[in-house]
């Protein structure tokens, strides 16, 4: 099947009906490390309206760190970016039709290295017959109350159909939006792609004669400024010994006896 596909005719899941078709919930998730962040985002956002869907949530994070954000879902569903993102780094929450999830998996590569890319797959047949089932039931129960708000006879019966009608009509709206949201998630597949500045090179060893001789060249001046440095604290350590050393040949000069006479 396709990948992403959000319907498929195939065996039911267990306890649905055998006529109905399994829904499934597509939601991927991606890392790409990209020459620019922001070009890749915009390259991504453009791809997503070509395969007929839209950017729902965007995200950008400054060499400080700080993010700013543009999320725009309509399920319910808060995004699952990285809090707080790395620095320089971006994301950017992509809705597509469920059997493009594919195709916009595969431009990733034309944009960037990406490492890690995960793909989930659940199938919501069941809630959506559920909630399908509801909202038949609770629309039946509101056209049922409608009618007996129009031939109430007295005030009282008024008031109790009017009360009913205004807890189911609300019953109603609760579950055709939960209903609309799951449908949303089986037609249209969720991308989620974090994008990440390339990783800068690291400085290659020295290889010809040039870079030898001046590597070399640094070497002798570092060590040359480490044996003035050792010196100079040496230095004065070297002019008190030495004096000491006078003093104590002086004293012992004056204290030796003198030579015998020869006569």
């Amino acid at each position: 099947m396709p990948d992403g596909a959000g319907i498929v005719g195939a065996l039911p899941a267990e306890g649905a009906p055998a006529s109905t078709t399994r829904e499934i919930a597509s939601t991927a998730a991606a890392t790409l490390r990209a020459p620019s962040v922001a070009d890749a985002i915009a390259a991504l956002s453009a791809s997503a309206v070509e395969l007929g869907g839209y950017v729902e949530s965007s995200s950008t994070s400054g060499t400080g760190g700080s993010a700013t954000a543009d999320d725009s879902r309509s399920d319910g569903i808060e995004p699952s970016f990285p809090a707080p993102l790395p620095s320089g780094a971006g994301s950017v929450t992509l809705r597509v039709p469920a059997d493009r999830l594919s195709d916009a998996r595969a431009s990733l590569a034309e944009l960037g290295t990406v490492t890690e890319s995960t793909v989930e797959r659940e199938d919501v047949t069941l809630q959506a017959v559920d909630l399908r089932a509801r909202a038949a039931a609770a629309q039946a129960s509101v056209d049922s109350l409608t009618e007996l708000v129009a031939q109430a006879g007295d005030l009282a019966d008024l008031l109790a159909a009017e009360s009913a009608l205004t807890q189911r009509q609300a019953e109603l709206e609760s579950t055709r939006q939960q209903l609309t949201a799951l449908e949303s998630r089986v037609s249209l597949a969720s991308l989620s792609v974090t994008v990440l500045p390339e990783e800068t090179a690291a400085p290659a060893d020295p290889t010809g004669f040039l870079d030898g001789l001046l590597t070399g060249w640094n070497g002798l001046v570092a060590a040359a400024n480490a044996a003035l440095i050792g010196i100079g604290f040496l230095l004065p350590w070297l002019l008190v010994a030495a004096l000491v050393g006078a003093v104590v040949l002086a004293v012992r000069r004056r204290r030796a006896p003198p030579a015998p006479d020869s006569d």
